[in-house]
């Protein structure tokens, strides 16, 4: 444990006997305050110490148990609750440089002995501890670490102008980085070495408390968090490591506190822990760093932020197939879209990718409205500066066409005699398809580019539509992949009404931003700990396995309107890329429960099993209450989406409410 501070302080004792005056006793005792403890020690001194002054310059060593306090050549050795063990002379034991949880060290004639709490001196294997300097604090008696975050420095890369063919184009010329404003010092976070230690004395301190030994300690400074990778003693059980988490949170006084117990791949825990000052990641760092510019084997770039140990958090869209990005408001899930829509747009041209964006709120997406004739798929028909799809209808009708979209890709893909659209693209440019061949009714081969589509807040649709709109999503997401066709999710009600088992299957990759409860945590990555984030684009990124927390990249209005208004400001004469028209009898048809049949159903079965027979049961509720419990349920089973109620289904969930009050008796 770690001292925070030590001094001499007297207490005012009276005592009266009788027959005599009553007479006034000043005892000396020693108050010392521990790093991560409410309370603090008071350790008494004996009464020939009385004549201290009270800036006596006192030395104190503490280990697990016990402590020794060196007043005037002299030590003294205390157990924790006070007791005093033994006192021996400095002559005879030498100096105190050293402690850990089992002994403290003393150093006579060059030579280190280790001594228990009884005095008694014991051998152990010698270990050096360097200087605070070198980044080793000994006086701790645990080895301390600061991992230097590595400098990725940007790259510079021209912007080129590529032929575009498919679109006619006579050249296209990608964003560059100069588009983005570039930060001082934005290649790597800014490291507190006296935050870091005194973070990790009060992490030591508390663990060695509660018996929990530990070797080493090494930090990976971050731009919003702090992971303090602890190796503990053999002899400690990690279970009991996990149950100490609310512990250290209190020890640091600190929220946003995440215990991760193993880290994946190492024989080692970590303790997350929120920066004293927060640093945000700029856009320009990390679109402008190595390794999202040399990202040459995806064919969806995308480049989120950075994680812990600053390295550029990059995935392939392809390879993550659809995305589910959830969190409460004002934690950051627009940045983290921007993120993905620059990346994009960075590394795409018109003819390779297309948006489609559907946002109710109607200003999330409106930066990017100059740009919808060359990235924004719509409806045949549609009017471009209507791009951006804001109202539940129109985004009903949208979905469908994504449907009929993929059903005639699939129909291009039999034909060509492939299996996804890498190929089939490979196969149209080597000139291998014959492009006057009809496939269908006004269907001819034809280059096809890469569409994602883009929900924003898609619990406010379902609230409106229900399964009208999660049944098209759900088509799309489990098909379309192989045909270019990709979802991203957003909402910021994670419950399980809306982040149903459908969308999870379908959703591999989920993004998690700060969430109100565990239980939404546990929704949407089927982990806890995204509670626990602290905002501003913090977030955790699972894919099937462990989870990854990052920082994503925070983008100014001012980049995006730069980036927009250089592709605006390029020719484009051809129309935009359009999706099928569907008509209302094209469209996924929903099952249509009727409900006036369903509920006299119900009262008609209650009553055919003579529930309103006397006796009933005892201390169950009654039949009217039974009933309504039970149609409560039929309601709530008509509102769950892809489901057609049928008379079986009404029958078991008679057996199901009956079941439930089985185990009572009938009244006398």
């Amino acid at each position: 444990m770690a001292i925070k501070s030590a001094k001499v302080v007297f207490s005012e004792v009276c005592m009266s006997m009788p027959g005599e005056h009553r007479k006034v006793l000043y005892l000396p005792y020693i108050e010392v305050e521990l790093i991560g403890r409410n309370r603090k020690l008071s350790i008494m001194l004996p009464e020939k110490y009385s004549f201290l002054p009270q800036k006596e310059k006192i030395d104190v060593s503490i280990s697990t148990g016990f402590l020794v306090v060196g007043i005037r050549d002299t030590y003294l050795f205390y157990t924790e609750e006070g007791n005093l063990t033994t006192i021996i002379p400095a002559d005879e034991i030498g100096v105190a440089i050293d402690s850990n949880s089992e002994y403290i060290f003393f150093q006579k004639d060059g030579e280190n002995s280790a001594y228990d709490a009884f005095g008694k001196k014991v051998f152990v294997e010698e270990k050096k501890y360097e200087d605070a300097d070198d980044g080793s604090f000994g006086k701790i008696g645990f080895e301390f670490n600061i991992e230097e975050p590595e400098h990725d420095e940007p790259i510079q890369v021209e912007s080129q102008a590529t032929a575009d063919m498919q679109d006619g184009l006579s050249y296209y010329e990608l964003p560059d980085a100069s588009l983005l404003q570039a930060k001082e010092n934005e290649s790597s976070p800014i490291v507190d070495k006296e935050w870091c230690f005194s973070t990790a004395s009060r992490i030591v301190s508390q663990l060695w408390y509660y018996d929990c030994g530990v070797q080493s300690i090494q930090a990976m400074v971050g731009y919003a968090v702090t992971l303090y990778e602890v190796v503990l003693k053999p002899d400690v059980r990690i279970s009991k490591f996990k149950s100490l988490e609310y512990d250290i949170m209190l020890a640091l006084d600190a929220i946003g506190v995440r215990v991760i117990c193993p880290l994946p791949g190492k024989c080692s825990v970590g303790i997350e822990v929120p920066n004293e000052n927060f640093q945000s990641v700029s856009a320009h760092s990390v679109l402008a760093s190595r390794k999202f510019q040399e990202c040459a084997n995806c064919s969806l770039p995308v480049a989120l932020g950075r994680t812990i140990n600053n390295d550029v958090f990059t995935f392939d869209l392809t390879k993550a197939q659809n995305l589910l990005i959830a969190g409460a408001t004002g934690t950051g899930k627009t940045i983290a879209l921007y993120d993905i829509m620059l990346s994009l747009l960075f590394r795409k041209r018109p003819s390779e990718l297309q948006f489609v964006l559907i946002d109710p709120k109607s200003v999330e997406f409106s930066q990017f409205a100059p740009i919808a004739k060359w990235f924004f798929a719509s409806i045949e028909g549609t009017n471009e500066d209507n791009a951006i799809v804001t109202d539940c209808d129109t985004a009903i009708r949208t979905l469908n066409s994504l449907v009929k979209e993929q059903e005639n890709r699939f129909a291009l893909f039999m034909d060509a005699g492939t299996m996804n659209i890498k190929e089939y693209n490979e196969k149209f440019n080597s000139g291998l398809l014959d492009t006057s061949k009809e496939i269908r009714e006004g269907l001819y081969h034809h280059f096809l580019p890469y569409i994602v589509t883009i929900i924003d807040e898609y619990g406010d649709f379902i609230m409106q539509s229900g399964a009208a709109i999660e049944t098209p999503i759900a088509r799309v997401s489990q098909l379309g992949r192989s045909v270019g066709l990709h979802l991203i999710l957003t909402t910021q009600r994670p419950s399980v009404s809306i982040v149903t088992g459908i969308i999870k299957a379908n959703f591999p990759t989920r993004i998690a931003l700060r969430t109100q409860s565990v239980i939404d945590s546990r929704t949407v990555i089927d982990a806890k700990g995204a509670e626990q984030l602290i905002g501003r684009g913090d977030a955790l990124y699972s894919a099937g396995f462990n989870e990854i927390r990052l920082q994503c990249a925070y983008v100014e209005d001012t980049e995006i309107e730069a980036i927009v208004n250089h592709i605006a400001s390029q020719d484009f004469s051809e129309k935009h890329y359009e999706l099928p028209f569907v008509s209302d009898d094209e469209c996924v048809k929903v099952p249509v429960v009727e409900k006036d049949t369903l509920y006299p159903l119900l009262e008609k079965i209650f009553i055919e099993n003579k529930i309103f027979r006397k006796p009933w049961f005892e201390n169950a509720p009654s039949p009217k209450e039974l009933v309504k419990r039970t149609k409560n349920e039929l309601e709530r089973l008509i509102d769950s989406p892809h489901r057609e109620i049928t008379e079986k289904d009404i029958h078991k969930l008679f057996r199901t409410s009956m079941s439930r009050i089985t185990h009572y008796k009938y009244k006398p």
